[in-house]
């Protein structure tokens, strides 16, 4: 066995690889792909000369579709090797935004949409918890939290970047570019540095010399055994709690996804004024995470989602009461900092109830709602502020489903605290 041992556990040196290997990815998916999406809103909505909130549709599809894809995605990583699922959507990622560059008219969108996600099913949501669940046992938040990061890190640097594309160039030549960085980096990265623990024939960070590579061999592709089926995690209350609680927790993500136009409509602001906007939300993104994985490893995952809810709540407040282009970006800052708390802790709190025999599958199905709630609420929030002459009000719904979100996962972790023994025990 390769494997370093201290104390009573594997050290694994090839864990930080992949935990760089993730960083990376997340840079070219979430932070590049997803974090530049707002920006292109409004002048893809001048040009054409539609609504904002009938173009932002387009969003709501892809993520609608990406949610349903979701498990699917997940039960990927069990029959097939990682890095070739987590390849091809690159491709399939990168190639949807291309293709965002030819639409001429509204129902493209809506239709390529669909492409899109297929790859971002995969990327999102799925691709990094599963990885860094697979290899690490202990550190798992701090190595979650500094991968995540890098979403805040992509979406800082590559809204000022697009920004500056689009208004010299064009929003058709944004999404060319932004395609083509998502293929150029995460293919080679996802085939050369994503490999399984049983690829590696190694143990995973933190786990008990004594597991044998034998055992690492046979295990499931998430490295352990222990937990629950996705059909036995369907029927517990902990689950559909943790359900509803990203629902609402993804209910948050839709103020922060319309920063940009946010910034146009009720500030006046240019596409770069805009963007800054939400590079200072990602800035405090870059932060926030790293503070709560810190947070969670050191007092616990509960204490984290208190305190990740708090600050999130405190910057959404800010941005209500926005007046002046200084204060909007200290306002975005702080929501950025605690909005992290909406994909570092889910992935813990799935584990800790329902174990890693099936974690791909389960974290999928939860993840359905990781974006629903973003993809009704975006529309809603677009017509809110049309009715209303502003984006103030959806502020403070945000606010309220970011505290309900942070009351039903503490409340599914004191149901599920047994299940694992339970049903293993069976």
């Amino acid at each position: 066995m390769n494997d370093a041992t201290t104390g009573d556990t594997a050290k694994t040196g090839y864990a930080w690889v992949v935990m760089a290997g993730c960083c990376l990815l997340v840079f070219g998916t979430l932070g590049t792909v997803g974090g530049t999406a707002a920006v292109f809103l409004y002048p893809i909505s001048v040009d054409l000369d539609v609504p904002i909130s009938t173009l932002s549709l387009y969003l709501s599809i892809s993520a609608i579709v990406m949610a349903f894809l979701g498990p699917m995605a997940g039960k990927l990583f069990e029959k097939i090797k990682p890095r070739y699922v987590m390849a091809l959507a690159s491709v399939v990622l990168g190639g949807g935004c291309a293709l965002y560059g030819l639409c001429a008219q509204l129902w493209h969108f809506y239709a390529v949409a669909v492409v899109v996600a297929a790859g971002s099913s995969v990327l999102y949501f799925i691709a990094v918890p599963t990885m860094i669940t697979m290899w690490f046992r202990e550190r798992t938040a701090f190595a979650m939290s500094v991968a995540l990061a890098f979403s805040g890190i992509g979406s800082m640097i590559m809204n000022v970047i697009v920004g500056r594309i689009i208004d010299t160039g064009g929003w058709r030549t944004g999404f060319f570019a932004v395609g083509l960085i998502c293929v150029v980096l995460c293919v080679p990265v996802t085939l050369l540095l994503l490999k399984t623990p049983q690829e590696k024939n190694l143990l995973p960070y933190g786990a008990a010399p004594e597991a044998t590579t034998e055992n690492a061999k046979s295990a499931q592709p998430s490295g352990a055994p222990r937990g629950l089926t996705m059909k036995q995690a369907l029927a517990t209350p902990a689950f559909f709690l943790m359900f509803i609680g990203q629902f609402c927790f993804s209910i948050t993500t839709a103020s922060n996804q319309l920063l940009a136009t946010f910034g146009r409509v009720d500030l006046a602001m240019d596409a770069v004024g805009a963007g800054l906007i939400v590079s200072c939300c990602a800035a405090g993104l870059i932060a926030g995470k790293i503070f709560l994985g810190a947070t969670t490893d050191k007092f616990g995952v509960n204490q984290a989602n208190i305190t990740g809810t708090t600050i999130t709540c405190a910057g959404l407040i800010l941005l209500s009461l926005t007046s002046g282009t200084t204060f909007v970006y200290a306002a975005a800052v702080v929501f950025g900092l605690g909005l992290g708390v909406y994909n570092i802790e889910p992935p813990i709190y799935v584990r800790r109830a329902f174990g890693i025999k099936a974690y791909g599958a389960i974290f999928g199905a939860v993840s359905i709602a990781t974006t629903l709630g973003s993809s009704i609420f975006m529309p809603v929030y677009n017509a809110i502020a049309a009715n209303l002459g502003g984006y103030g009000a959806t502020f403070y719904i945000s606010c309220a489903t970011t505290a309900l979100a942070c009351v039903l996962y503490i409340t599914a972790d004191r149901l599920g605290k047994n299940y694992i023994s339970k049903y293993d025990a069976v």
